[in-house]
Formats: C-alpha cells, structure tokens, sequence
C-alpha cells in the first residue's frame, strides 16, 4: 500500500476545476444529473481529504506462487 496523500488531492482538484470549466461539454456527454453528481462526488471526496477522514492510497497485492500440491 501507498499513500498517495496531497498529490492525489492535486490531481482531483485539478479535474475538479476542469469540468467546472467545461461543463457544457459534460452535460452533453452525461446530462445534467450526471454531471452534477460527479462534481458532487469529487468534491466531497475532496473535502474528506481535507479533514483527514479519508487517505487516498494505491494498493497493490501480488499472487503467489501456485500451490501444485
């Protein structure tokens, strides 16, 4: 596991900010309600960063060798 901490903040403020700007080309992809809900989304996502509640995290697991027994 690997915490991804404030450069995963970054990334997500940073999409965050790109569809507020680009928000007539989201509504004809998504529609209305969609795009809504994903900007709510990544913005509560956001705010439970902000206050801790929540570590962004890269985890990986490995398989191990196959047991032929």
């Amino acid at each position: 596991m690997r915490e991804l901490g404030e450069w995963a903040a970054d990334v997500l403020r940073t999409r965050w900010l790109s569809m507020r700007v680009n928000r007539e080309k989201l509504v004809a992809v998504y529609g209305e309600r969609q795009q809504k809900a994903v900007l709510e989304t990544i913005a509560t996502a956001l705010s439970e960063i902000r206050r801790g509640t929540v570590m962004p995290a890269l985890v990986a697991a490995r398989r191990g060798p196959l047991d032929r027994g």
